[in-house]
């Protein structure tokens, strides 16, 4: 059952390539997209569209879209409050997300990992913060609303009547959205994110105090390392963004098993061919390969063309090789195409051995610090 927005899904894709992210998301979905800095948008008909979604290459992390609040952090001294009764404040409509994550677990997710992405702050361009276990596993509002030593009578009554209407409202997600959970004592955490301007609150404490609703309002139990559900908050100047986290293990570390010092991310490396306009049978270079990020991005994003990869350094070289033979051995395990349209050599890019017109197309990462 879909929300009558559809499903909303927001994928985080390097800053700067957010065109090229927009194009292949259009052309394997065939819809529109939005493009914001930093990620991209669009709306799936069904949550079977996800699996289509899932393929992009340009992609580093994905999640699905719970709602958007525009002006929600003007008067910043109740910020943290009404992150707390937000859940239960009617305004976020968690059916289409949890449709989708549920789609996403039962058909996508095959990745065991120790703990959830830590990596996506170096996306957006945001600190990602999520608190220490003190911070983030809130069972309830009593500790909270010891703000004051000595407060008024009037809180202390105030107090009382909303920890009564709460807790008569607890468990009230669970109750609504019971037919699109089919898994019981799910564990979440909230990872939040800020950007645009100072707030007066950190994002430990912002997501301290959204987890505490959430537990509320869904009866779920808060486990910091490797939950079921990670709920994404993202505040950025007076708006606030809830999500809820789709991959476990961000994209762009596919097909790497030997890192270096600066090994390329995938997604940079499909954005940059991309841009490049690769076309069947080109043969494709880059004279400054370094662990082979490109060349093998290349070559599995465009079967029909073949890559040359090559550095000076010869445990460069070696660690290029090693990636593609351990993608070799993985392909043929799942019994997927076992070819990799790849040669690797050692050479000094002043003097590179190929003749005058044999190469289509030049990709390739610059070295660091280096015009």
């Amino acid at each position: 059952m879909a929300s009558p927005c559809g499903f909303q899904v927001t994928g985080t894709v390097p800053t700067g390539l957010e065109r090229c992210a927009a194009e292949e998301c259009s052309e394997i979905l065939g819809r529109s997209v939005t493009a914001q800095r930093g990620s991209i948008t669009c709306t799936l008909e069904s949550a079977e569209e996800l699996a289509k979604f899932d393929q992009l290459r340009s992609v580093d992390n994905y999640r699905a879209v719970v709602g958007s609040l525009s002006n929600f952090c003007k008067g910043e001294s109740t910020v943290l409050e009404r992150l707390k009764t937000l859940p239960f404040d009617g305004l976020l409509d968690w059916t289409a997300a949890l449709s989708l994550w549920q789609f996403h677990r039962d058909n996508l997710d095959h990745v065991d990992t120790s703990g959830c992405r830590s990596d996506q702050a170096g996306v957006n361009g945001s600190k990602e913060l999520s608190g220490d276990k003190d911070e983030s596993t809130s069972n309830g509002a009593g500790s909270d609303r010891q703000r004051e030593i000595a407060p008024s009578h009037n809180q202390a009554v105030e107090g009382v009547e909303d920890t009564v209407e709460r807790a008569a409202s607890a468990g009230q997600g669970k109750r609504l959205y019971s037919s699109l959970l089919q898994n019981e004592g799910i564990t979440f955490r909230v990872t939040c994110t800020r950007g645009g301007r100072k707030h007066g609150f950190s994002s430990p404490e912002a997501a301290r105090s959204f987890g505490a609703g959430l537990a509320d309002f869904f009866d779920w139990k808060v486990q910091l390392k490797n939950p079921d559900i990670e709920v994404l908050l993202a505040i950025s100047g007076d708006e606030a963004k809830v999500g809820v986290a789709l991959n476990r293990e961000s994209k762009f570390k596919r097909n790497i098993a030997h890192f270096g010092p600066t090994t390329l991310r995938a997604t940079i490396g499909y954005g940059m061919l991309r841009c490049a306009e690769i076309q069947p049978g080109d043969v494709v270079l880059d004279p400054l390969c370094g662990g082979g990020s490109i060349s093998i991005e290349g070559s599995l994003a465009w079967p029909e063309t073949h890559h040359i990869a090559g550095d000076i350094h010869h445990l460069a070289v070696q660690r290029a090789a090693a990636n593609i033979e351990s993608l070799l051995q993985e392909m043929n395990h799942g019994k997927e195409i076992n070819h990799v349209k790849v040669d690797v050599c050692q050479w000094d890019v002043c003097q590179l051995p190929l003749r005058t017109s044999t190469v289509d197309v030049v990709v390739t990462d610059l070295p660091f610090g280096k015009k």
